[in-house]
C-alpha cells in the first residue's frame, strides 16, 4: 500500500468517525433499539423489488445512452454491471464508477472508452436531475431545506450550487454541441504540450461519442421518461419506509415528503467520501427528520439506518451474486489491475 493510499484511508476513516459521532451524539440508544425493533420489517422487505426495478431502469437508460453508437440488444449485461458497480462502491467509495463500465465492456466486447464516456453522461444526467429536484424543492419548500441543512444559506447556495450548475451546463454545451473543446486540445498539442494535447483530444472524442444520445432529439423523450421513472422508483421505497416506522408522525408523511427526503439524502450521498456513504447517509436523514418533521434524534437515526440497510443491502447482495455469475461466465477480476492502462489506451 502506497503512502497516498494510506493517507486517503486515514482521511476516510476520520470522516467516518466524525459522521458516526455526529449522528450518535444526542441519541438515546435504548430508544434507538426500540425504534428498530418495532419497525415493520415485512413492509421494509417489500421495497426490495422496487429497488431492483429502479436498478433495471438505470441499466435500461444506460443502453439508451449507448444506443446511437453501440446498440445493446440485451439489458441483462448492463444490469449485472450496474449491480456489481453498486456493490463495489459500498466497500470502496466511487470504485463502481470504473468497475461498472469495465465489467460491461468485458462482457459485451464494447470498447472501454465507449462505456466510460456513457457513464460520464449518466452522471451528468443524474447531477442535472438532482439540481433540478433541489431547485424545485428550494423554490417551494425553502424553509424546510434551510431546516434540513442548517449550514445552507442563499449566499452559500449561490456559490455551492447555482454557479457550479451553470458552469457544468456551459461545459456540457461546449463539449457536446460545438467543436471548441477539440480545437482547444489541438491548440494545446501544437503550442503548449503535445502529449497532453493528444490525451485531451482523445478524452474529448470519447465524451462526444458518449453524448451522441443527448444530441439525438429522437431519444430525448425516452431518456426523460427513463430518468423520471428511475427517480420515482427511488422515492417510493422511502415513502413505504415512512409507513413501516413505528412513529405516528412519519406514518402520516406523504409522497412529496419522501421526494423531499430523497433530495436531501441524495445530496449527502453525492458528497460522501465514506464507503457506501456510511454515517453521512444516516446523518442527513436524521437531521432532516429532526429539524423538519420534529422526530427525536433516535427516531430519525432509526429511519436512516433502515433506509440505508435496505438500499445498500440490496446493492451489496445482488451485486455480489452478479459478480459470481460474471466470474463464472469467464470474467477475470485479476485483469482489472490493467484498467488504468486500458483507459489510457482508449483515450490516446
Amino acid at each position: 500500500m502506497t503512502i497516498r493510499s494510506v493517507i486517503r484511508l486515514m482521511i476516510v476513516l476520520a470522516v467516518l468517525a466524525v459522521a458516526i459521532w455526529f449522528t450518535l451524539r444526542s441519541v438515546d440508544l435504548t430508544s434507538l433499539g426500540s425504534s428498530l425493533d418495532n419497525i415493520s420489517w415485512p413492509l421494509v422487505f417489500c421495497v426490495i423489488p422496487i429497488i431492483l426495478l429502479s436498478h433495471y431502469v438505470r441499466a435500461l437508460r444506460w443502453t439508451t445512452i449507448l444506443s446511437p453508437s453501440v446498440p445493446v440488444r440485451r439489458v441483462w449485461p448492463a444490469l449485472s454491471a450496474v449491480l456489481v458497480g453498486y456493490a463495489s462502491s459500498v466497500i470502496i467509495p466511487r470504485s463502481g464508477e470504473v468497475l461498472r463500465p469495465w465489467v460491461f465492456s468485458r462482457r459485451t466486447g464494447i470498447p472501454l472508452g465507449a462505456t466510460l464516456s456513457s457513464v460520464v453522461v449518466e452522471r451528468i444526467l443524474d447531477v442535472l436531475t438532482l439540481l433540478c429536484g433541489f431547485g424545485l424543492v428550494f423554490i417551494f419548500q425553502q424553509d424546510r431545506v434551510l431546516q434540513a441543512i442548517p449550514s445552507l444559506t442563499p449566499e452559500r447556495l449561490l456559490v455551492a450550487v447555482v454557479i457550479p450548475a451553470f458552469l457544468l451546463l456551459a461545459v456540457i454545451v461546449v463539449l457536446t454541441f460545438t467543436s471548441a473543446g477539440l480545437s482547444l486540445a489541438d491548440l494545446i498539442r501544437k503550442k503548449v504540450h503535445a502529449r497532453f494535447g493528444v490525451w485531451l483530444h482523445g478524452v474529448l472524442m470519447q465524451v462526444r461519442q458518449g453524448t451522441v444520445a443527448i444530441r439525438t432529439p429522437a431519444l430525448w423523450f425516452r431518456l426523460t421518461l427513463e430518468t423520471v421513472s428511475m427517480w420515482l422508483l427511488y422515492t417510493i421505497p422511502l415513502w413505504l419506509l415512512f409507513k413501516a416506522m413505528p412513529i405516528a408522525s412519519l406514518n402520516a408523511l406523504g409522497f412529496a415528503d419522501a421526494a423531499f427526503m430523497l433530495v436531501i439524502v441524495s445530496i449527502g450521498v453525492t458528497i460522501a467520501p465514506t464507503p457506501g456513504a456510511i454515517g453521512v447517509y444516516q446523518g442527513f436523514a436524521q437531521t432532516a427528520l429532526v429539524q423538519v418533521y420534529g422526530t427525536s434524534p433516535a427516531e430519525g437515526l432509526a429511519f436512516g439506518i433502515a433506509a440505508w440497510l435496505v438500499n445498500y443491502g440490496v446493492a451489496l447482495v445482488s451485486g455480489a451474486l452478479c459478480l459470481v455469475l460474471e466470474v463464472h461466465a469467464g470474467l477475470k477480476m485479476t485483469s482489472f489491475k490493467q484498467v488504468r492502462q486500458e483507459i489510457h489506451d482508449s483515450t490516446s
